[in-house]
């Protein structure tokens, strides 16, 4: 009962709702905050240079119905209570007044009102007959459809009916453009204790429409959960069909709360009488057992009655009891004096049959050989007959094995045997056609493979074929031309490494032909060189000393430069609060980042980037990028898309920071990004440049 009435607070809930968005349907995108909001920003309506537009659900409508509705709904989602403004100052504007309104809780979108309506060409859609959330929707404000585009996606999401077709869309046919596919299905709440029912089940109390978001990046395939807090309904052009369905779901859950309280009466009822036969049963209780404990005093008392008796008895009793005693002793003496008698009766029968049982087994003795050699014969004989009927029987058996099962077996064998030969030489001319025999055998290690084999390695070829192709943008062609080109390096480098023994060999061949002499000295042999041989050795040594100072001071400088890269990426870090690290190792060839975040309090240290979030990720590489900058010198660079995945604050310090990189530089950079660079300073040696959409 406490379920079906929640339920039916919640419907009467949404019931309100509903006629209060048929008063205005403004409510339905924000409740009476969003009235407020509105009032406000009427008062206030000088403090803005266009006056905002929105809530955007407000100013779209559907184009076939209301059968997209939910899916519409739950794809752009929280953009539906999205106001656009058209500049920055607006939106400080606008924020003030979502402020006064006690409204904080709903997206702010920057757009120019001035820009024309968005002309997407076909090969930038999906290429799918399925329809998109923009196909769907219609407005008359070029501005909210251009949100629509370039905010939400909306062109890049296409609407399925049911998860068949999403998993398809989404995940099996890889369609181009495609940024997710929503899912719409029915789901209908049950009583407790079932959690999901068909639409057919006499349980159904409340439908709902829910619905999954999928989409795949790369090798991963995300399906979003179902959200049981979502609004939907807020896009369906009328409001009252929806009340009476609820109304009418009131009355089924009411009478559902009848029935259920009925039941409870009727439960009531039964516990009552329940309640009454269990007095009944305690009070019958309650006799028994004063029945019982009188009895029970009953018996103490006889019993110590009959102990007072038996200690009272007179000493007359006891001589006779004793007499008794004496007789009942000499009638025992009497019947053992008889079964001794009767022993050694038993003793002589013993004797007389063990003489008789002697004289049995010598007459036994005496024919035990000829009955031995009869049984012996017997026994043969019913053996001969037990395994000629088991021979008889056995032969039949398999006569009846080999007619039913094994000859027909034989023959559809040799059937299946012919007909599987006829296929085999077919394969064999198919494929000869395909890949000759030739070709096969030059691969080798063919004989024990089987067909399964060839179809794992067949596999396992396409996969690292597929990896290699993501990894390796080239083609095969410029793969096979880089190898030969590093073949031909590697050649000259071979060339280079033999003249340079070959001169090395020389220097030791002077060295020997010029030793004019050798003497001994203390035991040992010492060589004296020539003049040339002498030059030779001071060459070598001041080569090697030459080379050792080269590699010294190529150390000292490497070491200097990986200090000054972690030196200038910890400074522009810390603009925003944030500290980082760069370790290089010229032995291993590697380069990895350490980023400390200022909010972490476990003070754990980012070492991979895949941690950051996006914003955080762009901004690290960002300063790792003007550390190098700081490092080289060029006339002119060039930079795109810096600022991508970052919020507005980081956006704002990046902009400053490569600004004033580029003033302090004194060389001409070149900045495009797709945001807004109203808030970027002006200046003598910055211009900027509006270009126009890519999709106009």
């Amino acid at each position: 009962i406490n379920y079906y009435e929640r339920k039916q607070r919640e419907v009467h809930h949404q019931i309100s709702e509903l006629r209060l968005h048929q008063t205005n349907k403004v409510t339905a995108f924000g409740g009476d905050g969003v009235l407020r909001l509105l009032r406000e920003i009427e008062r206030h309506h000088k403090a803005f240079s266009m006056p905002p537009i929105g809530p955007i659900g407000a100013h779209v409508t559907l184009v076939n119905g209301d059968t997209w509705a939910p899916a519409v709904e739950r794809a752009i989602g929280k953009m539906l209570n999205a106001f656009i403004v058209t500049n920055s100052e607006d939106a400080c504007a606008l924020r003030k007044c979502a402020r006064e309104a006690r409204y904080n809780f709903f997206p702010i979108v920057i757009q120019r009102f001035s820009r024309p309506r968005l002309i997407i060409p076909n090969h930038s859609l999906p290429q799918t007959s399925h329809p998109t959330t923009l196909s769907v929707l219609h407005s008359d404000n070029p501005t909210i459809y251009n949100v629509l585009v370039d905010v939400c996606k909306a062109e890049r999401q296409v609407l399925v009916k049911d998860y068949n077709m999403g998993r398809a869309v989404a995940f099996d046919q890889r369609i181009p453009n495609m940024l997710e596919s929503n899912t719409f299905s029915l789901y209908y709440l049950a009583k407790p204790a079932i959690s999901c029912v068909k639409q057919s089940h006499p349980d159904v109390v409340a439908p709902k429409d829910m619905y999954k978001k999928r989409f795949s990046r790369g090798s991963v395939q995300t399906v979003l959960p179902i959200n049981k807090n979502l609004k939907i309904g807020r896009l369906r052009g009328s409001f009252g069909d929806q009340v009476k369905e609820f109304e009418s779901h009131v009355s089924n859950i009411q009478q559902d709360i009848d029935q259920c309280k009925s039941r409870k009466t009727e439960l009531e009822k039964k516990v009552q009488d329940f309640n009454r036969k269990l007095d009944n049963k305690k009070k019958r209780r309650l006799d028994v057992e004063r029945e019982f404990m009188a009895k029970r005093m009953k018996l103490q008392d006889m019993q110590k009655s009959h102990a007072v008796d038996a200690s009272l008895l007179p000493e007359s009793t006891t001589n006779e009891l004793l007499q008794e005693i004496s007789d009942g002793k000499m009638v025992i003496k009497k019947k053992e004096a008889l079964l001794e008698t009767l022993k050694d009766r038993i003793n002589e029968a013993e004797e007389k049959a063990r003489t008789l049982k002697l004289s049995f087994e010598d007459l036994g003795e005496s024919t035990k050989g000829e009955v031995e050699a009869f049984q012996k014969a017997e026994e043969e004989l019913t053996e001969i007959e037990k395994e000629i009927h088991n021979a008889e029987a056995n032969k039949l058996h398999y006569e009846n094995i080999m007619n039913n099962k094994v000859l027909p077996q034989i023959k559809e064998a040799e059937a299946k045997y012919l007909e599987l030969e006829k296929d085999r030489k077919e394969s064999y001319k198919k494929a000869s056609v395909i890949c000759p025999e030739s070709d096969i055998e030059a691969l080798g290690d063919r004989d024990e493979t089987t067909t399964e084999q060839l179809d794992a390695k067949l596999k396992r070829l396409n996969q690292r074929l597929m990896h290699e192709s993501q990894q390796y943008s080239e083609s095969i062609d410029d793969l096979r031309m880089l190898h030969q080109e590093k073949e031909r390096r590697i050649l000259r480098k071979l060339h280079t490494y033999k003249a340079f023994r070959e001169r090395l060999d020389n220097i030791l061949v002077v060295l020997s032909e010029h030793a004019v002499s050798k003497k001994e000295t203390n035991g040992k042999m010492i060589v004296l060189l020539g003049k040339e041989a002498l030059e030779a050795l001071g060459f070598a040594a001041a080569c090697q000393k030459a080379l050792d100072l080269r590699w010294k001071k190529f150390q000292r400088n490497a070491s200097l430069l990986r200090r000054e890269l972690t030196w200038q990426f910890n400074g522009h870090l810390g603009k925003k609060g944030i500290s980082g690290h760069i370790n290089v190792s010229y032995e291993e060839k590697t380069l990895s980042v350490e980023v400390k975040m200022p909010q972490d309090a476990s003070s754990a240290i980012v070492r991979d980037t895949r941690g950051l979030s996006g914003g955080e990720r762009s901004f690290s590489t960002l300063c790792f990028a003007l550390a190098l900058h700081d490092m080289t010198e060029a006339p002119f660079r060039a930079m795109d898309e810096f600022d991508v995945f970052m919020d507005a604050v980081s956006r704002k310090i990046s902009l400053d920071t490569l600004v004033e990189f580029a003033l302090a530089q004194g060389s001409q950079w070149i900045f495009i990004t797709p945001h807004d660079i109203s808030n970027v300073k002006n200046g003598e040696r910055i211009k900027k440049q509006q270009m126009a959409a890519p999709r106009s």
